[in-house]
């Protein structure tokens, strides 16, 4: 709560005198604490403390609720008056003049009404557009939300169709995408109506905006992103659990402008994971927590971008930008779901055994494949001899079976989650001795019938899903992989890019056999499989762990050679390896790597990149010895570094810092520029995909601060 009206109201701001309206005010926190904001920055303005008369106008003037409850608008009004109560002095509770302390705020500031009620005064669409400076709060949301509540048993019997709800009747009028029937979008629309010009939206959504697939949501993503100019999207679905202990939906904070925005203007996306600290807590459970925006959360993207890139919301989630550009560079590539448009294959998920009410006819005497796991003895072929037949088998009463071709030769099944221990998908090709039939398969797996005339895709797509990249893809692709459970939904799995060409998967044996092939065939470079390989290491299991896991270790220390600082020694090569391949390989780059001198453990990591000081050696491992930069940089660790929360009960959502830094220097009287970072002594900043992220901003930072000393050119040879 406190991170949304940060972001549209925040304490330091003398500015009291603003209209705010909260469309789904419930028991009135929103409007309580954008009430205590107001106060506080009243004081500002006036440097003293408020009388009655003085917060009393403002009470009933600057802050507006809307909520169908009656009862909860009952409580937003007391939650209100203790609000203001708490403010004043107790004397002042009753006035010379024997007048009311508290205004009438029922019926007048707080509506017991639907929001997309037309009718009434103060939220009208066109009536009362732009008399809000804010509207903030959190709206209701969920699949099926908008329709009318569900009949009762006596209405059941009435065979008149139920009528449309005002929100329904509001989406139609102004033409609002509507996916999923789902409410909480249409908000949005209406809250953006009756903000003013300068005037902004802070509202808490549901994330699936961000990750719904079909055309209505790329519909209403556009409608979004291309109406309205956006400031920031912070994704919480990695912290539905934390955060929200009841959340069946991810959620996500929303903050813009009801300005038209240019294609390139960018927005923030922020997208914080749930703390891991390895440091000794209480057994009991806090009853608050503080949650971090690191500067790997942080991303920028074009409205262009957003409205219709459906990939940069899962991947810049989870992922950086050099994993942005592999994801659609690969894209491009066939995938089952192309081949099923085209009419080259035919998929479906397995039978949902359920209550088992109902027979499938056309399955008797079929081979059912049952099993949690494929059979420790089988890699890339499943022989459909050896899985058993079944006299009948029987479905879920409510489970509709069509189109049973799927379950035909030539067969591949894919497991639909992934293992943790292995890092992988599972898939097999069926070889079967009946002529038409492979194996039935349960709900866990996804069965695909290939049916090109050489019956090659199902030989790439087994290479393919057996292999690291496939875990990449998915966890970087899926709305539940690295968020809350490893199975892929159906329509995300189908999506995994397929190589060109039919590979000859007989001859593999290994899974880093497989890896090889996989590898060779999408022509993926060094750094390519780099940004794999620390995806699966370090991202993707400190995303599923609920407790540290070895990103989080600090990393490894010593002198000599570069072997052994292992870590920050690999991020060091390849962050080098990007400067010159900006720049030009016979650049003199070096690094150093600082250490302290004794066994004390500072909880950060100091390195310099030496930009052009020619003779000096690639890499050196130095103690630290300069007086007194031992206790400035665990000063800086403590007073900048640390998670600190915006909200000024220091609980919810906090930004970790970093430091990056140029500074100059002389060596053989020529002029060297350096360039030093100090980030937390956690392995997952030391990556050597964090490595090439940091050397793309530099290589950003120099030629734009080129361009501006050349005016609007740039000599990338001169790194200086």
């Amino acid at each position: 709560m406190d991170y949304v009206l940060d972001a549209v109201l925040p304490w330091n701001d003398a500015n009291w005198n603003v209209r705010i309206l909260d469309p789904c005010c419930g028991s009135g926190i929103f409007l309580v604490k954008a009430f205590q904001r107001l106060i506080y920055r009243w004081r500002l303005a006036n440097t003293r403390d408020p009388l009655v008369s003085d917060l009393k106008p403002i009470l009933s003037n600057n802050l507006v609720g809307v909520d169908k409850n009656p009862e909860a608008v009952r409580v937003a009004c007391f939650s209100l008056y203790l609000a203001m109560a708490d403010a004043i002095e107790p004397k002042h509770y009753v006035t010379r003049e024997n007048a009311k302390v508290f205004p009438r705020l029922r019926g007048k500031q707080l509506l017991a009404e639907d929001f997309f009620d037309e009718g009434t005064k103060g939220f009208r669409t066109k009536e009362d557009s732009g008399i809000y400076d804010f509207v903030i709060g959190n709206a209701p949301w969920g699949d099926g939300s908008i329709k009318p509540e569900p009949k009762t048993e006596a209405a059941k019997t009435e065979k008149k169709k139920p009528e449309l709800t005002k929100a329904q009747v509001w989406a139609k009028k102004y033409q609002w995408p509507v996916p999923n029937y789902d409410i909480g979008p249409v908000f949005f629309g209406k809250a953006a109506a009756l903000v003013n010009d300068s005037g902004r939206v802070a509202m808490v959504q549901t994330a699936s905006i961000l990750y719904w697939r079909d055309g209505r949501a790329a519909e209403l993503r556009k409608r979004l992103f291309n109406s309205f100019t956006f400031d920031e999207i912070t994704n919480l679905s990695a912290l539905r659990r934390d955060m929200f202990a009841e959340a069946i939906g991810p959620a996500c904070v929303a903050v813009f402008g009801k300005q038209k925005p240019q294609p390139n203007t960018t927005l923030y996306y922020f997208t914080p994971k749930p703390t891991r600290s390895l440091a000794k807590k209480p057994r009991a459970r806090q009853p608050t927590q503080i949650f971090t925006v690191e500067p790997q959360d942080i991303s920028t993207l074009t409205h262009r971008e957003a409205a219709e890139d459906a990939m940069v919301w899962p991947v810049l989630a989870l992922g950086g930008p050099r994993d942005l550009n592999l994801i659609r560079r690969l894209d491009n590539l066939p995938n089952l779901a192309k081949l099923e448009k085209a009419g080259l294959a035919k998929m479906r998920m397995g039978v949902i055994p359920g209550n088992q009410n109902k027979e499938v006819l056309e399955l008797r005497g079929k081979r059912y494949f049952d099993a949690q796991q494929f059979p420790a003895d089988v890699f890339l072929q499943l022989d459909a001899d050896t899985v058993p037949t079944q006299a009948q088998i029987r479905v879920d009463t409510g489970h509709g079976i069509k189109e049973l071709g799927a379950f035909k030769s030539p067969q591949l099944l894919i497991k639909q989650s992934f293992s943790t221990e292995s890092g992988r998908f599972r898939a097999v090709i069926v070889k079967s001795s009946d002529p038409e039939w492979g194996v039935i398969c349960k709900k866990t797996y996804f069965s695909v019938r290939d049916l090109s005339p050489q019956s090659s895709y199902i030989q790439s797509a087994c290479l393919v899903y057996n292999s690291l990249f496939a875990t990449y893809f998915l966890g970087l692709t899926s709305s539940r992989i690295g968020h809350y459970i490893t199975e892929a939904l159906s329509e995300e799995l189908v999506t995994v890019p397929l190589p060109q060409g039919s590979p000859d998967i007989s001859t593999l044996n290994s899974f880093d056999a497989v890896d090889a092939v996989a590898r060779k065939l999408f022509a993926l470079t060094l750094a390519d499989w780099q940004l794999v390989e620390d995806f699966l290491h370090h991202t993707l299991p400190d995303a599923l762990r609920k407790t540290p896991g070895p990103s989080r270790h600090p990393t490894g220390r010593g002198t000599g050679d570069s072997g052994s600082e292992p870590e920050i020694s690999e991020y060091l090569k390849t962050f080098i390896r990007v400067i010159k391949a900006t720049f030009g390989k016979d650049k003199s780059i070096a690094a150093t790597i600082y250490t302290e001198p004794d066994a004390t453990r500072l909880p950060v990591r100091m390195v310099t990149i030496h930009l052009d000081w020619p003779g000096k050696p690639r890499l050196t491992i130095e103690p630290i010895e300069a007086d007194g930069l031992l206790d400035q940089l665990a000063k800086l660790h403590s007073d900048q570094f640390r998670n600190k929360s915006s909200a000024a009960s220091g609980d919810g959502l906090g930004f970790q810092r970093v430091a990056f830094f140029f500074h100059p220097n002389r060596e053989a009287n020529a002029r060297a520029m350096n360039f030093t970072i100090v980030k937390p002594d956690e392995c997952r900043y030391w990556t050597r995909s964090m490595g090439m992220r940091d050397a793309d901003q530099l290589t950003n930072a120099i030629l734009k601060a080129s361009e501006r000393k050349r005016g609007n050119t740039h000599d990338p040879a001169n790194i200086q």
